[in-house]
């Protein structure tokens, strides 16, 4: 990214952070994105998305091509995106786009192709996942 990572960045971003038990979401309560994710603005022209920024601080850099996923969709129901608003980085783990769009297609977080509902609402969901 790039980004100087310093402790006053670091104490700003928990300062927006909803922290609590060690297996629970930790909302952001920052500005959010149009989508939903936490965003992250400690400086003019910076910004950083809020489960990207708790991934760097906890573990390092990213490496080019993944993504910060969220395995802890799974715990709200079907529509609802307040997952994306988490920064325990217990919950959160590294995959590359077509990773995490087959983990929310088989979560029933997303259909496999043409739009249409998501998890029960949709008639191919079983159990968590998509019909085969």
């Amino acid at each position: 990214m790039g980004q100087v990572i310093d402790e006053r960045v670091i104490a700003g971003f928990w300062a927006r952070v909803d922290r609590r038990g060690p297996d629970e979401c930790w909302p952001w309560v920052g500005t959010l994105t149009s989508k939903g994710y936490g965003e992250y603005r400690p400086m003019r022209g910076v910004y950083w998305r809020a489960s990207r920024l708790s991934w760097t601080i906890a573990h390092g850099p990213i490496p080019p091509g993944l993504q910060v996923c969220h395995s802890c969709d799974v715990r709200y129901p079907a529509g609802d995106r307040t997952y994306r608003r988490c920064c325990n980085e217990a919950h959160l783990w590294l995959g590359t786009d077509k990773q995490n769009t087959r983990d929310m297609v088989e979560k029933g977080r997303k259909p496999r192709s043409g739009g249409g509902p998501v998890g029960p609402a949709n008639g191919n969901y079983k159990h968590g996942r998509y019909a085969r």
